[in-house]
């Protein structure tokens, strides 16, 4: 099984719905769908103003139509802002496709003997080097400031526990993360270049790929996104992708990697 990783492509409802703006996106990424066998997403994927148009058309169905090939995702930070929390999941969770499998909604979905878990992991602050940020601070400015009644240490429990209750207690299944934000400081490469700057806060989570092994979840994979850098390293026996993406406005191309599960 090849699977195709990106991240980040804050897709507009425009490019979406619109058949011409829809084709344009489908030329800048290039894809050939005879080179994959699934697509997986690892958050932003679109803006949330999408929740306020209504085309008539089951999002997941362009989504499909985009890929051609079976779609994973998680969602990220902008599918929730100006929304709250129990908007955007009411909202995600009534459309519904055979193909494309949203992981904060569904919890799991399993292929070929793996078992793809994940969701935004919202972050608890461990990444945080500033002195001046207090601990549940976010600053004006800051895109999730925007998000109705947001408590995000309270929310990345929620992501947490969602994610140990959707693994297997099986500990022969192969178990592939998947969130927007990083599970690993190792992989928040904007740490590296600014590491007192107060959006490291807003990156992820400093260990937790090591809590999940401890509750001897056999992953063999942990992909994220949310920095647009790139870092791809094996840790503590896990292969792991950012993918990283800049804004394909500056670009004029989108970045993926392809995957193979064996």
């Amino acid at each position: 099984m090849r699977a195709i990783i990106l991240s980040d492509l804050h897709l507009s409802p425009k490019a979406l719905f619109d058949r011409f703006q829809f084709n344009k996106i489908k030329r800048i990424l290039n894809l050939n769908s005879n080179e994959y066998d699934m697509v997986i997403i690892s958050g932003d994927l679109v803006e949330s103003n999408i929740m306020n148009y209504d085309y008539g058309v089951n999002p997941f169905e362009r989504l499909f139509e985009l890929f051609e090939k079976e779609v994973v995702f998680c969602l990220g930070n902008h599918e929730f802002a100006f929304q709250s929390h129990p908007e955007v999941l009411k909202w995600w969770s009534k459309w519904s496709h055979p193909n494309v499998h949203c992981l904060d909604v569904e919890g799991f979905y399993e292929r070929d003997g793996y078992r793809f878990v994940g969701n935004v992991l919202w972050y608890d602050w461990s990444l945080n080097k500033c002195r001046q940020l207090m601990q549940g601070e976010i600053i004006d400015g800051w895109l999730d400031a925007t998000i109705k009644d947001f408590d995000a240490m309270k929310e990345n429990e929620k992501c947490v526990q969602q994610i140990f209750n959707s693994c297997a207690s099986d500990k022969c299944i192969k178990h592939v993360l998947i969130t927007h934000m990083v599970p690993h400081i190792e992989l928040n490469t904007f740490s590296q270049e600014s590491p007192e700057s107060p959006y490291n806060a807003y990156s992820g989570m400093k260990r937790f790929l090591l809590d999940i092994q401890d509750k001897g979840i056999n992953l063999t994979h942990a992909i994220c996104g949310h920095t647009h850098r790139r870092e791809m390293k094996t840790i503590w026996g896990i292969d792991c992708i950012n993918i990283g993406n800049d804004y394909y406005f500056r670009t004029g191309k989108y970045s993926y990697w392809y995957l193979d599960l064996n």
